[in-house]
């Protein structure tokens, strides 16, 4: 929480400052220099970006995030694991961007001005280093919504259009963002492969079909009645490992902001009708509780009626507090029965 502070603090000094560079560059421009490309094609490009450790991003409003690698994987303002999409998406790009052309001279004050009053600014750090290797900063798209303006915090700070070749579409909105949220992975069983030791899945309607499916080793799976414990018979190994990797790939498609403070409080309360609980090989717990989501506005298709065949309703330990929307289609391969396990369909 310091370190947010503190770098919120530096942020906006710099911020500010930057703004009245850029405005104060509008005074020394060349008016009648020629629109060629005055910096390497790759001057804001990282080609290693296993180097990076550290990702900073702040905008104008003063919201900021900051993602560092640890341990093998990344972390959102280091307390929540990172989406693995969000960050491999934003280090390819890093990668791979150019330099189209530098800005028009007809719009050259244009942009300076914005960029002034609405760019993100991106720092990248090394291994254990407290100052930034590489700065810049992020504008808006450009009108033909193929390139971006950004601008280096060092040496030449003019405005240039960043692309990437072969691609169509902007780098700003998708990619240099501060919302903590959307940098958070969506993952509700977040375990690598083989690290599950034992899931059980509890169908409140079905207390027979529910059941506990134990990982003794490789090849080596006890598929245990719920209720009692008694075995079910062997359990396919096919099965099985298609079951654990579908588990730990599942996600939430969002967090449902705009659910009723009645019908959240009624899920809270409710019995779910599903619960789902996987435990790793050091102890480690995830587990997902899954309610009928009533229909509305957004309702393509009704699984009966009053009921959505979409999307189901999760609570998670993953995401505390929140309604979590969870795709049919994905929990189908989930939500098996004792039977699905027993032979190959």
């Amino acid at each position: 929480m310091q370190e947010n502070k503190r770098f919120n603090r530096k942020t906006v000094v710099n911020l500010v400052v930057f703004a009245i560079l850029l405005i104060a560059s509008i005074l020394i421009v060349n008016n009648n220099r020629k629109n060629t490309i005055d910096l390497p094609v790759d001057a804001f490009q990282v080609k290693d970006t296993a180097s990076i450790y550290k990702v900073f991003i702040a905008d104008m409003k003063g919201n900021s995030v900051i993602l560092t690698r640890q341990s093998g994987k990344w972390l959102v303002n280091n307390k929540y694991e990172a989406h693995p999409v969000r960050i491999s998406s934003m280090l390819e790009v890093l990668a791979k961007m150019e330099i189209k052309s530098p800005v028009p001279e007809t719009a050259k004050e244009n942009i300076i001005k914005d960029m002034a009053a609405g760019s993100t600014k991106v720092e990248l750090y090394l291994k254990n280093k407290k100052r930034p290797f590489h700065v810049f900063y992020v504008g808006g798209p450009t009108k033909d919504n193929l390139g971006t303006y950004m601008s280096l915090a060092k040496g030449n700070r003019q405005p240039h259009i960043i692309h990437i070749p072969g691609w169509y579409g902007y780098l700003s909105d998708g990619y240099f963002f501060c919302e903590e949220d959307e940098w958070r992975s969506k993952n509700l069983f977040p375990f690598k492969s083989g690290e599950i030791r034992e899931v059980n899945i509890q169908y409140s309607t079905q207390p027979d079909s529910s059941f506990i499916l134990k990982i003794n080793g490789i090849n080596n799976f006890s598929l245990l009645h719920y209720q009692d414990g008694k075995t079910f018979g062997k359990a396919s190994a096919i099965r099985v490992k298609s079951f654990l990797y579908a588990l730990t790939e599942l996600s939430f498609v969002a967090a449902d902001k705009n659910i009723k403070q009645e019908l959240k409080d009624s899920l809270l309360r409710a019995t779910p009708l599903v619960y789902v609980e996987a435990t790793g090989k050091k102890g480690n717990r995830h587990w997902l509780k899954l309610y009928f989501k009533p229909t509305g506005n957004t309702t393509k298709a009704e699984l009966m009626p009053g009921i959505d065949k979409e999307y189901f309703y999760g609570l998670s330990d993953s995401r505390q507090g929140d309604i979590l929307l969870v795709q049919t289609l994905r929990l189908s391969e989930i939500l098996l029965k004792p039977d699905n396990f027993l032979s190959e369909k």
